[in-house]
């Protein structure tokens, strides 16, 4: 696991992210952007710009499991709640309703009312 954040791991997974540039001594250096300006990316001076490219694609490769897997894990605990969120006795309709307009935000309000087993209307009602 890497210390990015996912929000830079997806930006780390795109190829347009990165580029590969010749310095003056006429070797090639890594950058990457990530918050709007051109960092260097890689300690690493590459004398081939074929091994850069190299470097540079099997990160890209690794970046994007580690960021599946990160998203995997978040969609399966995701589901645990929701099941948690469903079977609760203690908490109210609203309570629901609010809880699972957050957790699932790609939900609509008829999703969200098939899930807990109440009337669209009374989704809408919870969320006044």
């Amino acid at each position: 696991m890497t210390s990015w954040s996912n929000e830079e791991l997806r930006k780390l997974t795109n190829l347009a992210n990165h580029k590969i540039s010749a310095d003056i001594a006429g070797e090639y250096v890594w950058s990457h952007n990530l918050s709007g300006k051109w960092e260097i990316h890689s300690i690493q001076v590459f004398t081939e710009m074929n091994k850069a490219y190299s470097w540079l694609y099997f990160w890209l490769d690794n970046w994007g499991k580690e960021l599946r897997e990160r998203e995997i894990k978040k969609a399966k605990a995701d589901r645990r709640r929701l099941k948690v969120i469903k079977k609760s006795t203690k908490m109210t309709n609203k309570e629901k309703v609010l809880e699972l307009r957050t957790l699932m935000t790609s939900y609509t309000l008829q999703d969200i009312a098939n899930e807990i087993g109440v009337s669209l209307s009374t989704v809408k009602r919870s969320l006044k």
